[in-house]
């Protein structure tokens, strides 16, 4: 398996690039179906995969609380 750490920038920037060409071809053919799957599995994902990148941060209040 290919490690993120071990990918260059340009790498990356070519799999997105790719990843965005299939979306769009796969919205073409399929735009409902896609818009469901991405507010039902997508959205979720994002959300959990946010709240553990949240829990990692140090959140300071205004009255210098530390959460």
């Amino acid at each position: 398996m290919i490690k993120l750490s071990e990918l260059t920038p340009n790498q990356i920037n070519y799999a997105n690039i790719g990843l965005m060409i299939i979306s769009a071809f796969l919205a073409f053919l399929l735009p409902f179906e896609l818009f469901l799957f991405s507010y039902a599995v997508l959205g979720p994902l994002h959300y959990l995969t946010e709240i553990g990148w949240l829990h990692k941060k140090i959140i300071i209040l205004k009255e210098n609380t530390i959460l």
